[in-house]
């Protein structure tokens, strides 16, 4: 993330205030998205979520850490015509930011999660996974929260690359130093302490990754002055994902793409039967229609949104 320091400080102390209160403010979009590219149903399908103030460029629309991790595990998964499909999540991906984050966050989640119910309802026998960088994956890992378990299922494997909502030390926790070593990370998401456990049925699917003494994944607990100081030194690491780590020591891409692609052949579980679908509260914004959501007029009290940032980025329909 950009200007880090100033961001997390920014972000902890908006996700504690009223959520309508941050709904009300303007969005600022960090690169206009066109959401142009339909879901392909296929057996195997990668979503990838990009991080803060990141647009859908090149790589497979992902920017350049996703994408690259997404293509490594497409290149170690079945090469037939047709067998691998991607997938980049257009939501608003926005910079860190009052005005910014909490909304793009929201409305992230939204997307994702009704993207989920197309592909289980179109889309039999897919295998998803899913690959979330910063903002990106604390998307997943909120979205990943927030469905039933029957939903989840699905989602055969998961990378998170600097989430700040984990919750340090657990069973699913990778932690590596700039140098590649592979050690117990100390300390957890800069906002990991305003989340919920992690569901146990996803922590088999699902790889944490941290570089050790980045601030967004691997901050100390509690987070004091001090420490903050800290953090602005340690900003670069945040952006070294691509880069990690020492050389071949540990090489990041490659071996989460490894694993990820791995627990993407175990097969999933019978579909599961879906419930009615969940409608999102009135201040998430995105295209109703291309998601097969029930068409609903704005409120009288609230007008029509002229430019509403998520309606441009909603998931598009399956195909």
């Amino acid at each position: 993330m950009r200007a880090l320091l100033a961001g997390v400080v920014v972000v902890s102390s908006v996700l504690v205030v009223s959520g309508s209160q941050a709904a009300s403010e303007p969005v600022v979009a960090a690169e206009p998205v066109a959401a142009t590219k339909r879901i392909e149903c296929a057996p195997y399908l990668i979503i990838g979520l990009r991080g803060s103030g990141q647009g859908m460029s090149d790589p497979l629309g992902m920017s350049g850490t996703v994408g690259n991790y997404v293509q490594q595990t497409v290149a170690k998964l079945p090469q037939e015509p047709g067998q691998v499909k991607t997938y980049s999540l257009p939501y608003p991906a926005n910079p860190v930011g009052l005005k910014t984050y909490p909304p793009s966050l929201r409305d992230g989640v939204w997307i994702l999660r009704l993207a989920l119910r197309r592909i289980i309802s179109r889309c039999p026998g897919t295998n998803v996974g899913i690959v979330g960088y910063s903002q990106g994956a604390q998307v997943t890992d909120l979205t990943l929260r927030a469905i039933p378990e029957v939903e989840r299922r699905v989602v055969r494997g998961v990378v998170l690359l600097s989430d700040p909502v984990n919750l340090g030390h657990t069973a699913h926790a990778i932690t590596v130093t700039p140098g590649g070593q592979v050690v117990t990370r100390k300390g957890k998401g800069i906002l990991g302490a305003l989340t919920d456990p992690y569901p146990a049925d996803m922590q088999a699917r699902t790889f944490d990754f941290c570089i050790e003494g980045d601030p967004v994944c691997d901050a100390p607990d509690p987070l004091s002055a001090w420490d903050l100081i800290i953090a602005a030194f340690s900003v670069s690491l945040h952006g070294k994902y691509n880069e990690c780590c020492g050389g071949q020591s540990y090489e990041a891409a490659r071996i989460l793409s490894s694993k990820l692609a791995e627990r993407m052949k175990i097969p999933a579980p019978q579909p599961p039967a879906l419930g009615p679908t969940p409608v999102p509260p009135d201040n998430v914004h995105l295209c109703h229609g291309a998601l097969g959501l029930p068409s609903r007029a704005a409120p009288s009290s609230r007008p029509a949104p002229t430019v509403a940032l998520a309606d441009k980025n909603c998931a598009p329909a399956v195909s």
